[in-house]
């Protein structure tokens, strides 16, 4: 079963991001400085620099449900949907899996 399909309310999507590695200078192999990764950092990882997850454009209008080292009180039903899930899938995981900075916007059609 896919954690997607655990979401109850239908009126939440889940938006499909591409994952992207940053290509670096093949001359100094320096990480662009909006990825906060440094030089070394790559040199003692395994990976082959920072990787970035895209989304598709979106309005700038984004209501939070949760940040990156917080996560705030729910505020009505489809807030604690999306927190729950995160718990869920928290513990379903083995405490691997953690979802940070959860963030929505108001699509046509949907509210």
């Amino acid at each position: 079963m896919s954690f997607i399909s655990l979401i109850p309310h239908a009126d939440i999507q889940i938006v499909v991001p591409i994952i992207a590695r940053e290509v670096l200078d093949t001359a100094s192999s320096k990480p662009s400085t909006a990825s906060g990764v440094t030089a070394q950092d790559v040199a003692a990882s395994a990976h082959t620099g920072p990787f970035w997850l895209i989304e598709q454009c979106c309005t700038p209008i984004v209501t939070h449900y949760s940040h990156t080292m917080n996560h705030p009180a729910p505020k009505n039903d489809k807030a604690n949907s999306i927190i729950t899930f995160t718990h869920f899938a928290y513990l379903h995981s083995n405490r691997n899996m953690v979802f940070a900075d959860l963030q929505g916007i108001i699509c046509s059609g949907l509210l």
